[in-house]
């Protein structure tokens, strides 16, 4: 699974890539780095499942009545799988770096891991945790800056290009859609929910 993807990258930067290109760096740098490129993969791959799933959902299941309690299909098994796979694998990381050991990631994280797959297997909320896997998107664009600042390479036109690509990738993923969420949360039908569920939900 992407865990072992994940671990796999982190093996094979730190072995042949990272000696060519980060040998001078320091240990905190070379561990900030390899989180950094590590990250990339689940930033594209988990993304790119779950707008899939969601391009080839049903019409249906976008009704009001229905868009909270939509069933997940095996490519959105796999992006919830993928997504949580990587975090599990960062979670990790972090808890064992101190460089990266930052109660907010780690929250989100052991949050992530714990309610992404509830919610697929339950068939609650699934359209909005399949949101928040698309934005993840616009982590591509943050490590990779992260990469290139930490590699000496922040005066270049690439690092330029990617900041403006991540700030427009930010508004355009997470910002624009932000009102749908709130409009299928707030109006969506929560008559299939139990009482636990809606307080997980919420």
């Amino acid at each position: 699974g992407s865990f072992a993807v994940s671990l796999g990258i982190m093996l094979i930067w730190n072995r042949l890539v990272a000696p060519a290109v980060a040998g001078g760096r320091s240990a905190d740098e070379r561990i900030r780095i390899v989180a950094a490129v590590v990250s990339l993969y689940p930033a594209l791959a988990a993304p790119a499942l779950a707008l899939g799933a969601i391009a080839r959902m049903p019409r249906a299941d976008f009704a009001i009545e229905r868009i909270l309690i939509v069933s997940p299909s095996p490519q959105a098994l796999r992006a919830v799988g993928l997504s949580c796979g990587y975090m599990l694998f960062d979670l990790i990381f972090c808890l064992r770096h101190r460089q990266c050991r930052q109660p907010l990631i780690i929250g989100h994280h052991i949050l992530s891991i714990i309610f992404f797959p509830y919610a697929a297997l339950s068939h609650r909320s699934l359209l909005i945790v399949l949101f928040f896997i698309v934005t993840e998107v616009t982590n591509f664009g943050q490590n990779a800056r992260i990469i290139l600042l930490r590699l000496g390479h922040e005066h270049t036109t690439l690092y330029l290009v990617n900041g403006v690509c991540w700030a427009a990738s930010f508004f355009i993923v997470r910002i624009v859609p932000s009102p749908l969420l709130f409009y299928a949360m707030v109006y969506g039908s929560y008559a299939h929910f139990s009482d636990a569920a809606f307080y997980i939900a919420a």
